[in-house]
């Protein structure tokens, strides 16, 4: 596995970007022929300025398996901190080119507050869409966590 990853700041301006590659070789023969190499690589950027945030990334991946088994995911985010407050909304798509056909795409929303020092309040809510190749799946989740961080 390997990595690149870049970060530098222009006054107010802030640049983070990031590539990887990974690769696993099969030691054995594949005598049920449903196997190959595994390959994955991805890149993401987050780009800041004046308390905002926008980043996106994608992942490829072949899943180590033989034939139509490639996943794909996309992302992109937004958030804004100003003082103890940060809210941020992301969404992610992920395609499975699978027997399977798992098609996901997620959609966040959060808020972070710090009321003392060493101390947070969290809160996301989450909606995922799902589509699958089995039409007795569930095809909607609605996630939502509330918690507090306490560091010292």
């Amino acid at each position: 596995e390997m990595g690149l990853n870049y970060e530098n700041k222009f006054g107010d301006f802030g640049v983070l970007a990031g590539l990887t590659y990974s690769f696993g070789n099969l030691e054995e023969d594949n005598v049920a022929g449903d196997f190959k190499d595994h390959k994955q690589w991805s890149a993401g950027l987050n780009l800041t300025f004046a308390g905002f945030t926008v980043g996106g990334g994608y992942l490829w991946d072949n899943q180590g398996l033989d034939g139509s088994s490639e996943r794909e995911v996309f992302a992109g985010g937004l958030a804004w901190a100003n003082g103890p407050l940060r809210l941020g909304a992301s969404l992610a798509m992920q395609y499975d080119d699978s027997a399977a056909d798992n098609d996901v795409d997620r959609y966040t929303i959060g808020a972070q507050y710090v009321y003392a020092p060493g101390m947070q309040l969290r809160a996301t809510a989450l909606y995922y869409d799902t589509q699958t190749g089995n039409p007795n799946d569930f095809d909607d989740a609605i996630v939502a966590v509330v918690g507090t961080v306490i560091t010292f």
